[in-house]
């Protein structure tokens, strides 16, 4: 019997995004693209002990994974003896209380986040006078190699090249749940037989707690 042709991560997201658009016009879009909502990781840490330096932990998230990062990135953050806030970056206001920004994005269809986008777009002359950090996640990550490294670079490069003050950049796997999907997707990827889009936590929480506890000193915040 012949085995079924096994296809790469690209050409499958790519299948993916042509058949949600086909959703969008046809008007299943609305049904089959939503995704369900996530747990806001959403928080004021050490707000009430009056820290002289106060940082903005920005996130991009789809379905919760990176979120979730970023909330791990700001509990470790201020354990350096900071204030730290969490946010979704469309909730952020103004920019003026802070000393550094971390930013984070998920990685979907080889691209940051447009939420993230637009963020760094309309806090472009804050974000200049900042130190920055900027990390992804994404299934580009789900190993650590050089050449994932290199393709992962390769689709925040847009988003790096607006922080002329950044200080740190890292790039993390992501997580894929099914029922965090919306339905389209989630039955795109039930049929995938590479293996590749399997589900599971690819997030190397070691790396991401390592390069939280070398932030402070990145950032210029000890």
């Amino acid at each position: 019997m012949e085995q079924p042709k096994k296809i790469s991560r690209r050409s499958f997201i790519k299948g993916v995004a042509i058949l949600t658009v086909a959703g969008a016009v046809t008007g299943t879009g609305v049904w089959a693209t939503s995704t369900p909502a996530y747990p806001s990781a959403d928080t004021n840490i050490n707000q009430e002990k009056n820290m002289d330096k106060k940082i903005l932990v920005a996130y991009a998230s789809k379905c919760g994974s990176t979120a979730e990062v970023a909330k791990t990135i700001g509990q470790l953050l201020s354990e350096s003896g900071v204030e730290v806030e969490v946010r979704a970056a469309h909730e952020v206001r103004k920019m003026e209380d802070y000393d550094a920004v971390v930013m984070g994005t998920a990685i979907r269809m080889g691209r940051p986040l447009g939420e993230m986008t637009n963020f760094a777009k309309k806090f472009n002359k804050d974000l200049a006078k900042l130190p920055t950090a900027l990390f992804s996640v994404g299934l580009s990550m789900k190993e650590d190699t050089a050449e994932n490294r290199a393709e992962t670079a390769k689709f925040i490069a847009p988003l790096v090249e607006q922080l002329p003050s950044k200080k740190s950049t890292a790039m993390f796997g992501g997580k894929v749940d099914y029922k965090t999907l919306s339905p389209l997707l989630s039955f795109m990827l039930s049929k995938d037989t590479s293996g590749e889009m399997a589900e599971g936590d690819y997030r190397d929480w070691n790396t991401i707690n390592a390069w939280a506890n070398s932030l402070p000193a990145e950032l210029g915040l000890g």
